[in-house]
C-alpha cells in the first residue's frame, strides 16, 4: 500500500469522524483506554525489575493507569467527558 493510498483512506476516515462525530469519540475514547492499558501493564512489569528504581511509584501509576483504562473502556462517555476536560484544561 502506497503513501497516496494512505492518504485517501485517512482522508476517507477524517470525512467519517466529521460526519459521525459521537462515534468517532466513542472509538477514540475506547483507543485511549487500550492505549492505558498496555502502559499499566508495562508499568506493572517494571515493578519487579531489579535494576529499575522507585517501584513503589510504578505501582502506584500502574494502578492508575489500569484504573483509568478500564474505566475509558467500560465507561466510555465518561472518558469522553474527561478528555474533554483535560483538553480544556490544558489549553
Amino acid at each position: 500500500m502506497g503513501i497516496r493510498t494512505s492518504g485517501y483512506i485517512l482522508i476517507i476516515l477524517g470525512v467519517l469522524a466529521i460526519l459521525f462525530p459521537f462515534v468517532s469519540a466513542i472509538s477514540l475514547s475506547v483507543a485511549f483506554g487500550v492505549i492505558f492499558l498496555f502502559a499499566g501493564i508495562s508499568h506493572f512489569s517494571a515493578v519487579w525489575k531489579k535494576n529499575v528504581e522507585g517501584h513503589v511509584q510504578h505501582l502506584v501509576l500502574a494502578i492508575l493507569y489500569l484504573a483509568g483504562g478500564a474505566g475509558m473502556i467500560l465507561f466510555p462517555l465518561m472518558g469522553v467527558m474527561s478528555l474533554a476536560i483535560i483538553l480544556g484544561i490544558s489549553l
